[in-house]
């Protein structure tokens, strides 16, 4: 669909799409694909939605949890497509062909999330979560680059890059951060069981239960089940934004705990947040209900 709601195309999957979609150039020329998996298919859609062979093919394995991960190491568009395959890593280039220097060993553990790469005083990681509360940290042949001697008790979160260490939440209420020596150290924020957070440019956001902190800065919030926490930079400005997914409420808060004029709106989603037209005004979409989307525009 373009920006404006009209649509360009339509093409039935073999299944869901788990995870995000997320856009790639892997010509180099400015013409962006989309890439996705479904539980059995990894899909790349040209702009005119037609399968570009090189990497669109079927996936053999159980995980039907999982997103693809997607590297782009130098941010030059040599990009790396992760795959998970029951205890093992396939990565795969831009040609669709298995990357044969990245050789990690097969885990003894279910990986439980993407592997994420961060890259840490121009050092790259590739951080994998195992189910037996194992973090391995690997360099980008697959070989441990950190080893973690301390299991974890994994919450939902994913890893994040935060000052310069890697971190997330364990389900007991910890913020862990885990620096570039191994060293573990665990920060007791008295954070609910399932509770989610989310870091970008060196920004913490954690939810928990009633309570959202941003930037150090903590607000009670109505009772709810709410979606995960998500930050946006756009137009030289910091958002934050949750969505109360029973109700249909979607709060929207400056960087500094203001909740943004106009706030809450109707949503059932997470939400985007873009100016997608290039008018310096911000626009957020969302799902209003099982049929329908919404664009709205952030004066």
């Amino acid at each position: 669909m373009s920006n404006k709601g009209d649509q360009y195309w339509r093409k039935k999957l073999s299944s869901k799409i788990i995870g995000e979609i997320s856009q790639v150039d892997i010509y180099k020329n400015g013409r962006l694909q989309l890439v996705f998996r479904t539980a059995d298919r990894l899909y790349l859609l040209d702009r005119n939605g037609n399968e570009v062979r090189e990497l669109s093919f079927e996936i053999y394995s159980s995980d039907i949890e999982n997103p693809i991960s997607i590297f782009d190491y130098e941010k030059n568009r040599n990009y790396r497509f992760l795959i998970l395959e029951d205890n093992k890593i396939k990565m795969f280039d831009s040609s669709g062909k298995i990357v044969s220097g990245f050789k990690p060993n097969r885990f003894n553990s279910r990986i439980i999330k993407p592997p994420v790469h961060i890259r840490i005083d121009n050092k790259d990681y590739i951080v994998v979560q195992l189910e037996n509360g194992d973090l391995k940290i690997l360099d980008r042949r697959g070989r441990d680059r950190i080893i973690i001697n301390e299991k974890i008790k994994f919450s939902r979160n994913s890893i994040f890059s935060y000052l310069k260490n890697f971190t997330t939440t364990d389900n007991q209420g910890n913020l862990i951060k885990i620096n570039t020596d191994g060293n573990l150290i665990k920060e007791n924020l008295n954070l609910s069981y399932d509770n989610l957070i989310d870091v970008k440019n060196d920004n913490l956001v954690y939810l928990s239960e009633n309570t959202i902190s941003i930037m150090g800065l903590t607000l009670k919030i109505p009772y709810g089940k709410y979606s995960k926490p998500l930050i946006f930079n756009e137009l030289k400005n910091t958002f934050i934004a949750i969505t109360e997914l029973d109700q249909g409420i979607i709060y929207l808060y400056k960087d500094n705990g203001e909740l943004v004029k106009g706030f809450p709106i109707k949503g059932n989603s997470i939400i985007d947040l873009k100016d997608s037209d290039n008018d310096g005004k911000i626009e957020i979409i969302t799902r209003l209900d099982n049929y329908s989307i919404v664009s709205y525009e952030i004066n």
